[in-house]
């Protein structure tokens, strides 16, 4: 069975996900699934929720010898220019990057951050078997207007035809725009602040670490149970954001995804 990492970048997600657009047979794929995570209200929360994660995957393979493909992934749109056993690239365009100031009380009285636009630009280096290297690097269009970059190494263990284990350690970046929008309070903020937040100045720079155990089992060739077991610390100028109430969030998630 192939795996591959969720795009969806800035947000957790379930990492395992059986990718069709490996295939190199022209036409139509499709996956379906739904999963729940138990994870932090926001990066940096102390407060924990369930929340359902839609799994979702429609593309279609050209069948060329680059083996490109287009696909629509959670709530973007991803076109995979190329793509091999050892390294693959493409682009991407989605919709997100906000936060409402209903999200949690700690953002009372602040203005929203709209959603918007994002841009996108992704590759995948695997120089052996079992061992990869994943680079994603986002535009947000509203909102912060700011660049989000993830990185990432990988390992993934066959223990059975039908069972794999992955190890994954990842690092986000965030230029000043999305750091002072996501970690930042400006003076006009702390006054409106219904949490009594202070005045802070968030730089840019790396803002966090993971690390994530995915299991991936094939109960047939259609159906694939999924689950992530990781922890995520935030460093730097987001571990001292007036908003972290808690530097290191677990979370657990599981799914089923039906592969047509």
């Amino acid at each position: 069975m192939h795996w591959s990492k969720s795009i969806l970048i800035g947000a957790t997600a379930i990492a395992l996900f059986p990718m069709s657009a490996v295939a190199e047979e022209r036409g139509f794929y499709f996956a379906l699934g739904a999963g729940v995570e138990y994870g932090p209200e926001y990066q940096g929360s102390d407060q924990y929720e369930f929340s359902p994660i839609p799994l979702i995957e429609l593309g279609y393979n050209f069948g060329n010898p680059w083996d490109t493909s287009i696909a629509f992934v959670g709530d973007g749109l991803e076109l995979t220019v190329y793509a091999d056993d050892r390294f693959s690239f493409g682009a991407g365009v989605g919709y997100g990057g906000g936060r409402d100031s209903g999200d949690n009380a700690i953002f009372g009285g602040l203005q929203d951050i709209d959603d918007g636009v994002t841009v996108s630009v992704f590759g995948f280096y695997a120089p052996v078997d079992y061992l990869s290297f994943d680079l994603g690097v986002t535009k947000f269009t509203d909102g912060t207007e700011g660049l989000e970059a993830n990185l990432g190494v990988s390992t993934g263990i066959p223990v059975t035809d039908r069972f794999e284990i992955g190890f994954s350690l990842g690092t986000t970046y965030m230029d000043d725009d999305a750091a002072q929008g996501f970690f930042g309070v400006t003076n006009a903020q702390s006054a409106a602040s219904t949490a009594g937040l202070a005045p802070f100045n968030a730089s840019g720079g790396f803002t966090s670490v993971e690390l994530t155990i995915d299991f991936g089992y094939e109960f047939t060739e259609n159906i694939f149970g999924v689950a992530s077991i990781g922890a995520s610390k935030l460093i730097g100028d987001a571990k001292d954001s007036p908003f972290t109430k808690d530097d290191i969030n677990p979370s657990v998630s599981v799914g089923l995804i039906y592969e047509f």
